[in-house]
């Protein structure tokens, strides 16, 4: 069970340790640098270095095994083994890269506390971006989104046991392509890992033999609950990456199919101790309580509850499912305890997705809890209530989130809140609290800002009675209604107060955290774009366990949004595409017409009209479901797919949008919508921006309602400012807009006209957009440039600042800037910003 032929997928690693390896390598006067690259056996550290990092950093190499070279500035090792035991003679090397799983074997020359301290870099499992991109590099072509996520949690996101698996599942014939997308015909990969994992087992010796077992069914254990034999018999696991660091920090089977595999082998008498002995501990496995349950064995419901609670917060949909239907079919489960757990599996079922199946759930849920009223002559008890606004919650979600239709959503929470017997016994209040919390996420949901901060501002009283995790999500959406309301900056502050609270006084339970981490990235893109914020993209690419885990289709989305307003277009483009197939039939947030909707303009921009073309004519027949804030992006990506292909009615669908936005309350989406037509030069769209400029915040809505003065002005100068701020917040295609449009005002400075020009040349070479008129702009031709010239545009554009430039080359600070200067004004263009141009002005 180890890797296959070796197959590259870069890994985003590589995108923040470069740039610093570089600098290494560039540095005046030369230091002598080790950097190693760790990661568990299995990650792929070695295959990272030699094939991703080492490839890509400038300047003559050599691999190292055991003895110096005698000139390379970069020296590589694959393994500690292969570093010398002696340091470098003179001249020394620049830099050594090292890949390996541990520094405790380094020689002592490179000693962490002494003067050549490594610099450490790590590499762990795959992140869901990677695995995607590591599936489809290995197999040469698309694959289904539930099919990567399949493979990637069964193989534990390890790249060396997905390498095997997905050998293994293409030789058994679950994993082929159709219609040029690969695709899994069979979700249980069990009966594939089962012969390897007997074979394995059988070969085994007894006292290795024993230790797998017991791991496999206790996972994850914590290294000092194993004994010396046991951890020295898993020791060749462990080597191997089979057995590492999961869960919370213990170790266990990486890959979870190999685990369940293990453990269903395990034989009984073996099976009965460690499970009699999790149930015994304070926090049993779900493993132990699905072994007692399918047994007949009587687990207390508080144990049950907190399993299924585990598993519904690690998105584990099938593991809730599982448990609750077990518990379900035991002897004497009726009543509020029934429906409780019916309730549970209507929550997972919605998000497998497997609607139908929830609606069953709460049916019975529901039949339950009528039975149990019937008993008590027709009236509620606490617990029985508790259940009962659950369920309602759950239906109005589903009515909501996946039938699109609010108003039936808010009308079943209003039915609840208005039976319960408020009179009788006071928990009713915290009841009408919960129900009064969910009201206000349908209403922010659905983009009705208003009459959600009149429903927050009458009910604050009832939320103080609510749990703090919801009172949590209330207050993530305390921002979302301010952006929609078009207060982004006030948004981000009331963020950050908010995290900082949450922080300070309890620890969020996993749904809480997502919805607050959303709202963050939603407020600080909405109030200053990309670039101040660089690090909001990372978490898209975390593989940690509590990271940012949204359904397949809405992490595809809310990553192409991002690349797309960072002016990647092809690589938005790329994103939605494998989320919108996905989207037909595992869409449990509703997000698909928003993916066509990004999917119909970088389309547009790439010059396919006839997709553009048939996408827009999709999204019109694609009910919306997501919320209110991706409904107010999807128009204005709408808005510009038609304005690029020179639809007559674009503005007017605009101005009909935006309208609607305003007549809520949603002045923020009204003027994201009004942007697109802006962008485009429509100046009734700028004239309406300007009209509700006064009731928005936050630089990126002030950049638009300066790019709007500017165009009614024909200002080519404040239209170039625009362009040089939209560039320095990260926005590059609206960016290469402003600056095409302040281009084309006649009369235009000669001067200013090039450096427009050249701005919107350079990111034209970057991101070619052939369907994008704007972007096709007449000049005269590129002055010629020196040699000297050329080798300063090269440094700039390597992303040196002038002080290395002049260092590098050997010249004066004063002499590069006499160089980008010219080059600034025979292209327009330097292709960084500011804070890069030099140090010494910091």
């Amino acid at each position: 069970m180890g890797a296959g032929s070796g197959v590259y997928a870069r890994r985003t690693v590589e995108d923040a340790a470069i740039p610093q390896l570089q600098r290494v390598l560039d540095a005046d006067p030369p230091r002598f640098r080790c950097a190693l690259l760790l990661g568990e056996p299995g990650d792929g550290a070695a295959s990272t270095l030699a094939r991703g990092i080492v490839p890509r950093l400038r300047g003559d190499r050599a691999r190292l095994r055991g003895e110096w070279h005698a000139s390379a500035p970069l020296q590589w090792c694959l393994s500690v083994s292969d570093v010398p035991g002696t340091p470098p003679s003179s001249p020394e090397p620049r830099l050594l890269l090292v890949a390996g799983t541990t520094a405790d074997a380094l020689p002592d020359w490179l000693a962490a506390d002494g003067p050549r301290t490594p610099i450490v870099l790590t590499i762990g499992a795959l992140s869901l971006s990677e695995l995607h991109d590591y599936l489809e590099s290995r197999l040469g072509g698309p694959v289904d989104l539930a099919t990567a996520r399949t493979l990637g949690v069964a193989g534990g996101f390890v790249p060396a046991t997905l390498a095997w698996l997905v050998g293994e599942a293409r030789s058994a014939g679950v994993l082929d392509s159709y219609d040029g997308v690969w695709q899994l015909l069979d979700r249980d990969l069990r009966a594939i890992v089962e012969p390897h994992v007997r074979s394995r087992l059988a070969a085994a010796a007894p006292e290795q033999r024993d230790a797998a077992f017991r791991l496999a069914l206790a996972q994850p254990v914590a290294e000092s609950e194993l004994t010396a034999p046991a951890l020295d018999a898993l020791g060749p696991l462990r080597r191997e990456g089979l057995i590492g660091t999961v869960g919370s920090g213990g170790l266990g089977f990486r890959a979870p199919v190999i685990a369940e595999t293990v453990g269903a082998l395990c034989p009984e008498p073996v099976a009965s101790q460690v499970h009699a002995r999790s149930l015994g501990s304070e926090r049993p496995t779900a493993a132990a309580i699905r072994w007692s349950l399918g047994r007949g064995i009587a687990v207390p419901s508080e144990r049950v509850e907190a399993a299924i609670s585990a598993a519904l917060a690690n998105h584990d949909w099938a593991e809730a499912i599982s448990i609750a239907e077990t518990a379900l079919s035991q002897r004497g489960v009726g009543g509020p305890r029934a429906a409780g757990l019916h309730a549970h599996a209507a929550m997972a079922a919605r998000f497998l997705p497997d609607v139908e199946r929830a609606r069953a759930h709460l049916d019975d849920a529901d039949e339950a809890l009528d039975a149990a009223r019937d008993e008590r002559g027709g009236t509620d008890d606490p617990a029985a209530a508790r259940v009962g606004c659950r369920t309602a919650v759950l239906r109005a979600e589903l009515l909501h989130y996946s039938d699109g239709e609010p108003d039936a959503a808010l009308a079943v929470l209003a039915e609840t809140d208005r039976q319960l017997d408020r009179d009788l016994w006071p928990e009713a209040r915290s009841l009408r609290g919960e129900l009064l919390a969910h009201r206000i996420i349908h209403l922010c949901f659905a983009a009705r800002p208003r009459e959600a901060r009149e429903a927050l501002d009458a009910g604050r009283a009832l939320l103080r009675r609510i749990a703090p995790g919801l009172r949590a999500r209330v207050r993530a959406h305390e921002p979302l209604m301010l952006v929609q309301q078009g207060r982004p900056r006030r948004a981000l502050r009331s963020m950050m107060v908010t995290a900082a609270r949450s922080t300070l006084t309890l620890r969020l339970e996993p749904w809480a955290e997502e919805e607050m981490r959303t709202a963050y990235v939603v407020a600080a893109l909405s109030s200053d774009g990309p670039e101040r914020f660089p690090g909001l993209g990372r978490q898209f690419d975390d593989a940690r366990d509590g990271a940012y885990r949204p359904d397949l289709v809405t992490y595809f989305h809310a990553r192409s949004t991002w690349q797309y307003l960072r002016g990647d277009i092809r690589d938005a483009h790329r994103l939605a595409e494998r989320a919108l197939a996905t989207s037909e039939y595992l869409d449990p947030s509703g997000v698909g017409a928003a993916v066509v909707a990004i999917l119909a303009e970088t389309a547009a921009l790439l010059g396919e009209r006839d997709r553009a073309s048939a996408l827009l004519s999709r999204f019109r027949r694609t009910p919306s479901r997501a919320s209110g804030l991706v409904d107010g992006s999807s128009e204005a990506h709408v808005a510009s797919a038609m304005l690029l292909l020179g639809a007559a009615e674009a503005s007017s669908s605009i101005a009909r949008a935006s309208e609607r936005h305003a007549a809520a309350g949603g002045f923020g989406s009204a003027a994201d919508v009004l942007r697109t037509g802006v962008r485009f030069g429509r100046r009734r769209s700028a004239r309406a921006l300007l009209r509700i400029s006064d009731r928005l915040d936050g630089e990126l809505h002030r950049m638009s309602a300066d790019h709007a003065r500017a165009l009614l002005a024909d200002d080519a100068l404040a239209l170039w400012s625009v362009a040089e701020r939209l560039a320095q917040a990260g926005l590059r295609l609206w960016s290469a807009e402003a600056a095409a449009a302040a281009a084309n005002v006649a009369g235009a400075p000669a001067a200013l006209r090039r450096r427009a020009i050249g701005h919107c040349r350079a990111y034209a070479e970057e991101q070619p957009l052939p369907g994008h008129p704007l972007l096709r702009l007449s000049g005269p031709a590129q002055p010629a440039l020196t040699r000297r010239e050329r080798e300063v545009s090269d440094l700039i554009a390597a992303g040196l600042s002038n002080d290395e430039i002049a260092a590098r080359l050997r010249l004066s600070l004063r002499t590069v800037e006499g160089h980008v200067s010219r080059l600034y004004r025979k292209t327009g263009a330097v292709r960084r910003s500011p804070a890069r141009r030099s140090a010494s002005q910091e």
